[in-house]
């Protein structure tokens, strides 16, 4: 009878850390789906401002570029005035 007992418990300790088991194996998928997930959105969030950053920067670059060219216009307008006809 004792025999029977442990053999008993023994196998609804083995049929509980499978069912454990299994459970956490399934876990695992989600979690590394949510991970890849909320990753790419980092990565896709990051790229975007980097994105965004460089049209500034060459927005900016383009008007320095533009002012420059005013400036330096109006100086050799100014140098032909001095010199004459």
């Amino acid at each position: 009878m004792r025999r029977l007992l442990w053999m008993g418990v023994g196998y609804c300790a083995g049929l509980g850390s499978v069912v454990w088991a299994r459970r956490q194996v399934q876990r695992v998928p989600e979690q590394m789906r949510q991970a890849v997930a909320e990753r790419s959105r980092r990565v896709g969030d990051g790229a975007r401002r980097l994105g965004e950053g460089t049209r500034r920067a060459a927005a900016d670059l383009r008007d320095a570029v533009e002012d420059g060219r005013a400036a330096m216009r109006a100086t050799e307008d100014e140098l032909r005035e001095d010199l004459g006809p």
